[in-house]
């Protein structure tokens, strides 16, 4: 399960933990074990949109409650 998150990071950069869990045909507490992994290795790091209606990260709107992950590693 690991490499098949690592190789839809190369793909897409940034997901969230839903939309790898729904790639995955898997559960979201199973990815989140996963990307555990990959936080602690410097792979990826918590990532939080720009709202679109005040242009910035205040993490008052809903989007912000999904939690985001980006890719680092080369």
């Amino acid at each position: 399960m690991l490499s098949e998150i690592i190789e839809y990071f190369h793909q897409k950069k940034v997901l969230s933990i839903s939309e790898i869990a729904t790639w995955l045909n898997s559960n979201e507490e199973a990815v989140e074990g996963m990307l555990q992994i990959l936080l602690r290795k410097k792979m990826i790091k918590p990532w939080r949109p720009a709202c679109k209606s005040c242009s910035s990260s205040c993490a008052s709107c809903n989007l912000v409650k999904t939690k985001y992950y980006q890719w680092i590693s080369a």
